[in-house]
């Protein structure tokens, strides 16, 4: 949804819209589609204030033991959208504007040209607020290394391994200094 500033009432302009698929980068699922809200507020003939949220469920795979679980997404934002200026040398944007208006660099973004992508902005919005380490629940125990039974549902019954093989000679140094400090203490 493109919104070109030049048709934007003095008072803003508010936008809702459903997001019914996910783009291919965001490795999710939707339950069902997204809710996407935003205000776009002209402050200058170059420039815009976008209020805005995301929320809704989407299906996550587990980073551990690979089962789908539903993430709740509530994803507020407030972005200022900038025109950059052709013609300037130097820094491309005016850090006056971001003191006045008590943004940080990751809230303004940079345009070409006196228009705004918002379905981009909602896919970007969508990606950053995705978990880093998605986990069905903090303690989930993931899948086993050998037989990949889930640990969570059922007990393994491979045999674990103490160690890299390469390592079984410093193990048994380690074993045999132990026992050492023990008979010294006796």
């Amino acid at each position: 949804m493109l919104v070109h500033f030049e048709h934007l009432p003095a008072g803003g302009r508010s936008f809702a819209w459903q997001i019914a698929e996910p783009d291919g980068d965001a490795e999710c699922g939707f339950a069902v589609p997204l809710e996407a809200q935003c205000h776009v507020q002209p402050t200058g003939p170059d420039s815009v204030e976008i209020n805005g949220q995301l929320s809704g469920t989407v299906i996550l795979v587990c980073d551990r033991c690979l089962s789908s679980y539903p993430f709740k997404l509530v994803s507020p934002f407030r972005i200022k959208a900038l025109v950059r200026d052709a013609e300037q040398d130097g820094p491309p944007l005016d850090t006056s504007v971001l003191v006045e208006n008590e943004l940080d660099d990751l809230n303004v973004i940079e345009l070409d040209s006196p228009s705004v992508d918002l379905g981009g902005l909602m896919r970007e919005q969508l990606l950053l607020t995705l978990p880093e380490k998605k986990l069905c629940r903090p303690d989930c125990a993931g899948l086993c290394p050998q037989c990949g039974t889930r640990l969570d549902e059922e007990v393994c019954t491979c045999q674990k391994k103490t160690g890299h093989p390469a390592f079984a000679a410093l193990a048994a140094l380690v074993g045999r200094k132990t026992e050492e400090d023990k008979t010294d203490r006796n």
